[in-house]
């Protein structure tokens, strides 16, 4: 989980932003997804396949509070992963 959260805090800003301002078809949105998708997996302990495009654009404020350490934000995110696996 550590490693996932560090990952997220070095670099969450940089593919945030990319997230929210590029075209869903181009390799950089492509990217920054794909590096999001696997510092989550860190973070929640779930495989990486587990982690959906829609999951990680539906919960950018959370993924970005879990990154500079918010536990409510882990929890949280933890807790829709939950649910999103069980459906």
């Amino acid at each position: 989980m550590n490693k996932g959260i560090e990952t997220l805090s070095d670099n969450f800003e940089t593919w945030n932003d990319v997230l929210k301002k590029s075209s869903k078809g181009s390799q950089e949105y492509f990217n920054a997804l794909s590096k999001t998708r696997s510092a989550l997996s860190d973070v929640l302990d779930v495989e990486e396949d587990f982690i959906t495009d829609d999951f990680v654009t539906s919960h950018l404020d959370e993924i970005a509070n879990a990154a500079e350490g918010d536990e409510k934000a882990i929890d949280s995110l933890r807790s829709s992963m939950d649910e999103e696996i069980i459906t």
